[in-house]
């Protein structure tokens, strides 16, 4: 759960993977924000259960299905390169090759019995943003997806017995390898696999990394520091002699704990109120 703006909120989890987020609104709230990060990897649903305040009290139930690779968009085209709405097969190698002279990108080939509606049932579960079905009289699909936090780029092309995927993240290829594996078997559809990896794809993946692990790494240190910085500034009164970024450590904390107690008192006060 990245930010809830102006709510209370209770947090439970269940096992693992299951989160509860129970709101506590205001009797004058009419419209709410939550906001979360999704983990890729596995299915996911999302159900948002609404009680209206005003008779009759019928529940609502919203569900949005986040499929394994719901972070991946759809995109028309790579950036400063061609198009992936529906091609040949010579459109397709010529937009795979732009993919793999642009970043080192990995190959995964599977070969089997399957159509090419069936493979695209199966895309449609590991990705979003992919039709409910294929134009009509189309004998391949070709669509090519961006992942919107990292920057990675995706491109799927399939025909009857084929289907080539070519991405620069290692992960993205697994996750797609053991979800699509998981359709064919159910399906019954006898599948083989050739992965091709690059060998520059595990560097060019911790150079993707690498930014978000030290924003990280840098929040944990603020977060650590914050509190003893704090505590000193409330004993010595004045902290001009610090350093410019523990002055903003400390900046920053206060704002945190105004505008929490701004918000504790706007509670109190409503429930004063009822």
């Amino acid at each position: 759960l990245l930010k809830a703006v102006r709510l209370t909120v209770m947090v439970c989890w269940l096992k693992t993977i299951l989160m509860i987020v129970l709101p506590r609104c205001q009797e004058s709230t009419n419209r709410l924000s939550i906001k979360f990060r999704a983990r890729e990897g596995i299915a996911g649903k999302i159900s948002a259960y609404i009680i209206p305040a005003i008779p009759p009290k019928t529940c609502s139930v919203i569900e949005v299905q986040l499929p394994p690779l719901c972070m991946h968009q759809m995109v028309s085209s790579i950036p400063g390169g061609g198009s992936a709405s529906q091609q040949d097969a010579s459109q397709a190698d010529s937009l795979v090759q732009q993919l793999q002279q642009s970043r080192p990108c990995s190959e995964l080939v599977l070969q089997g019995n399957f159509s090419v509606h069936a493979f695209h049932s199966w895309l449609r579960d590991v990705l979003p943003d992919v039709p409910t079905h294929l134009p009509a009289n189309s004998s391949t699909g070709s669509y090519l997806f961006k992942q919107s936090q990292l920057g990675t780029m995706l491109s799927c092309w399939y025909t009857d017995g084929q289907a080539k995927l070519v991405c620069d993240s290692i992960t993205t290829l697994a996750i797609l390898q053991n979800t699509l594996l998981a359709s064919a078997t159910a399906a019954k559809q006898q599948v083989s696999i050739r992965y091709q990896l690059h060998p520059q794809a595990l560097q060019h993946c911790c150079g993707v990394l690498w930014p978000f692990l030290e924003e990280q790494r840098a929040l944990a240190r603020r977060k650590k520091l914050g509190g003893a910085l704090q505590e000193l500034h409330m004993q010595e009164g004045d902290a001009s002699f610090l350093a410019r970024e523990y002055k903003d450590i400390i900046s920053t904390q206060s704002g945190k704990e105004n505008t929490q107690n701004g918000q504790d008192a706007a509670d109190d006060t409503q429930g004063l109120d009822a």
